[in-house]
This record gives C-alpha cells, sequence and structure tokens, in this order.
C-alpha cells in the first residue's frame, strides 16, 4: 500500500513540500517516483532530521528552574476550576500579548467588546483579533484534559491556530502565512526531542520564544506565539500568565536574548514570578 505527499505530510506533521524534498533527495525509505509524483509506502516512517537542530552545539540550554515547583500550586485539577481560573485571567493575559504585538488595548477595552460595544480608539482588525484570541483561550481551557493528553505541535496545527485567529481577516495580505517549512519543521522536531517531558511552563516558553524568533506569518506572530503557549499550558492545567503591563519592557528583553543565544534564563524566571504575583 502506499500513501501519496498529501497524505505522508498530514501523517508526519510536515508540509507537503518538504515530503516532496525529502524524497527527492532520497531519505525515504522505499519512495518511487512516478511521472512528477511519489508513491510512498504507507508503513515508511518519517525521515530523521540531517539538519542541525538549534542550540545543539550548546552544552545545555539555559532554561532558568527558580521557582517551577511552587507553580504546582496554582494547577489546577478540575476543569471547571481551570476555565474559571482562565476567565478571571485572561483579559491580563491578552494585553500582555498585544503589548508584545506592539498593539495598545486595555482590559477596559475588552469589557467593552466584551459587552458588545467597539471601541473607537482601536482599528476593526484590532478589535476582531482580541475577540477571537479571548475566544480561542477559553475554548481551549474548555477542552482541556488536564494533563491526559499530549499536545503534538505541527506545521498544520499552526495554521490553523493562524487561520481561526485572523477570521474576517482574510482579505488582508498582510495576515497570509509565509513558506518556512524548514525551519518550523526543525523547531518542531526539537520541541518533540527536548521538551516534550520537560515542565510545561518550560516548554510553553521555548516554543512561545521560538514562534516569535521565526516569525512564520506577515504579521501577528506574537499572537500566534501566545495561543501556542496558551494550548500548552491550559493542556497542563494553568491558566496562562505573562506579565504585568508595566514589566513588558523586561519581557521583550528576555525574548530578545531567546532569539539570539537561546537563554531562556530570565524568560522563565520572569513569568514564573508573574504566576506568583497574578494568581494570589
Amino acid at each position: 500500500m502506499y500513501m501519496s505527499t498529501k497524505e505522508a505530510a498530514k501523517k508526519w506533521g510536515i508540509s507537503e513540500r518538504r515530503v516532496r524534498l525529502l524524497c527527492a533527495q532520497g531519505r525515504v525509505d522505499g519512495a518511487i517516483q512516478s511521472s512528477w509524483a511519489y508513491l510512498i509506502p504507507s508503513r515508511a516512517p518519517k525521515p530523521g532530521d540531517g539538519r542541525q537542530l538549534r542550540h545543539q552545539r550548546q552544552e545545555y540550554l539555559r532554561l532558568g528552574t527558580s521557582g517551577l515547583d511552587g507553580l504546582e500550586q496554582f494547577k489546577e485539577m478540575d476543569g471547571d476550576a481551570l476555565l474559571a481560573r482562565c476567565v478571571s485571567h485572561v483579559d491580563a493575559f491578552i494585553v500582555a500579548s498585544f503589548a508584545v504585538e506592539g498593539i495598545g488595548l486595555t482590559q477596559e477595552d475588552l469589557h467593552q467588546l466584551t459587552s458588545f460595544e467597539s471601541v473607537p480608539s482601536l482599528s476593526l482588525a484590532d478589535q476582531l483579533l482580541a475577540l477571537h484570541l479571548r475566544s480561542m483561550i477559553l475554548s481551549m481551557a474548555r477542552s482541556s484534559s488536564l494533563g491526559r493528553t499530549a499536545v503534538r505541535l505541527s506545521e498544520q496545527y499552526l495554521g490553523q491556530l493562524y487561520t481561526s485567529l485572523c477570521l474576517g481577516l482574510e482579505n488582508l495580505e498582510l495576515t497570509r502565512r509565509l513558506d518556512l517549512g524548514d525551519e518550523l519543521e526543525v523547531f518542531i522536531m526539537q520541541d518533540e526531542r527536548e521538551f516534550s517531558a520537560a515542565h510545561p511552563l518550560v516548554r510553553a516558553l521555548f516554543c512561545y520564544g521560538e514562534v516569535m524568533r521565526i516569525a512564520p506569518c506577515t504579521r501577528y506572530n506574537a499572537l500566534l506565539a501566545s495561543l501556542v503557549y496558551c494550548r500548552l499550558m491550559v493542556e497542563a492545567g494553568w491558566a496562562p500568565v505573562l506579565v504585568d503591563l508595566e514589566r513588558i519592557d523586561e519581557l521583550k528583553a528576555a525574548l530578545v536574548m531567546t532569539k539570539r543565544r537561546g537563554n531562556y534564563l530570565a524568560l522563565t524566571d520572569l513569568v514564573s514570578e508573574a504566576y506568583r504575583e497574578q494568581m494570589r
């Protein structure tokens, strides 16, 4: 039995373009070229990555661990409790996420939007993005398995998140996705290999920083990164938290360190502290 490159892409969680390239390089066991297409054995394993993963030359990733044990007190073991905690903290998280994106938004603006009133100081696009982000986060909380189901990231899943975030903005050229399959695949593979067993906050912040670094979309990468962060934290039982608005500059500085040196110490410690402050 054989499968197409499209079927293999869906099965392996990579782009169809990447599957064709792997076939052309002879890295897919048993793949046969038929005219312009490839036939791939249905049981063929996903090829290993021949490229060097980001940070691989470092002896270890600098992740920051202080205060992680203390976060257990904020983890919810009940779905209703998790949803209630998310409802209480989601607006502060959205305001911080928009600030990282460079869009001015207040909790009062969000309250106005959720009361079915427009906010004249915000563009229609920004108002839609805020409502979509809030709705998606709370939907994640409602469907959380509280750690019983592993979250597996893929290019397709990131694309689905972005499409849902930008619903109603499809006609804007600035919201299109870029073709960065190679970089995304390396990031996803590193997440699978090195972070699947890490503390949820460490994994979530690594993914948050890497999506920001790779910037797979022409706009709203910070909001996409926030959604990935939320999915990982909420699925593990934590309401999402970033930082208070007055500490946004510290958060941005910490993100610079993740991009330049793979140093997550400052970012992890900063968000750990924000959890203890905001969850009191």
